[in-house]
């Protein structure tokens, strides 16, 4: 039994049989709705990589479906409870615990490209809606620190076991290159099959040289500051945003990519202003927001 800090949200062993109908009426509900979904945690990982155990159901969904799905699971008779997080809305029934995610770390969303590769697949006698295993690589790889190192294997796992469409894999990892690179080194040493090229690509997206008009020691120092900034944006827990873009242009310090929330994009822009105190901050990071279609889009 364990509780997630500050919440009163218990996730508890139940018996194979009520997991599997309560995973069963919660994706059940959504998709009688039409909300589009797919299945993350444990539950993926069996799918695609290891099996293994896991006590409780996490379903990514788009943001603007946050609210509609968990008042959907309500009537469901699931009892909504809550969350000191802003990425996710929790819902329990019969001890089993339903997580609502709408933004993952680093900023990944349900987006069309994800949805359009959600496929059904088997799952102990259920037809579920599953993350793309691709998708699935990166945001483990983004997710995984010292606090939740099965990410990390579960990561590997879907390598191993799974036949991988490098090139969409490739496209994903632009969001998080050094944490996937950092993934694929260690499933290659491991020696599993992973495409040099795909390595390389990541490689030189990370390493490529963009500051060609300045001497290489300016260029070197740049790149260096660049890095630690976008290391201390990932790793700071006001922030935990890895797809956030930063250059030096002309006299001042850019910030570039997509957030949850006005407030997320204030603070990325504080900490970059903490570690270049003496330099001009442009802030041109976007907030996503719900479009009245379904769809989402972005706000300056």
């Amino acid at each position: 039994m364990s509780t997630y800090p500050g919440e009163e949200v218990e996730r508890v062993e139940v018996g194979e049989a009520t997991f599997l109908r309560v995973l069963g009426e919660a994706t059940g509900s959504l998709e009688s709705a039409g909300i589009e979904y797919g299945l993350m945690g444990g539950i993926a990982s069996a799918v695609f990589g290891r099996p293994r155990s896991t006590l409780d159901v996490d379903i990514f969904i788009r943001p603007q479906d946050a609210e509609p799905a968990q008042a959907l699971l309500a009537e469901a008779g699931f009892e909504p409870k809550p969350s000191q997080h802003n990425w996710l809305r929790k819902s329990v029934k019969d001890r089993v615990l339903v997580d609502l995610i709408f933004t993952a770390k680093g900023g990944i969303y349900l987006d069309e490209e994800m949805l359009a590769r959600i496929r059904p697949v088997a799952y102990r006698g259920l037809s579920l809606r599953v993350v793309p295993p691709e998708d699935l690589v990166v945001m483990k790889a983004i997710a995984s620190d010292q606090d939740t190192p099965g990410y990390w294997h579960d990561a590997l796992g879907i390598i191993a076991g799974t036949e991988l469409d490098w090139d969409y894999l490739l496209r994903r990892a632009r969001i998080g290159p050094r944490r996937v690179l950092a993934l694929l080194l260690h499933a290659e040493a491991d020696d599993m099959v992973v495409p040099h090229g795909m390595i390389r690509s990541l490689f030189d997206s990370i390493y490529e040289d963009r500051a060609a008009d300045g001497p290489p020691a300016a260029q070197g120092g740049a790149r260096q500051m660049l890095a630690h900034l976008r290391e201390r944006l990932a790793e700071d827990p006001r922030a935990n945003e890895l797809n956030i873009e930063a250059s030096f242009e002309d006299d001042a310090l850019v910030l570039r990519g997509r957030v949850a929330t006005p407030e997320r994009r204030e603070t990325v822009a504080a900490i970059a202003a903490e570690l270049f105190p003496s330099t001009r901050i442009v802030n041109e990071v976007a907030v996503i927001r719900p479009a009245e279609d379904g769809r989402t889009e972005t706000v300056a």
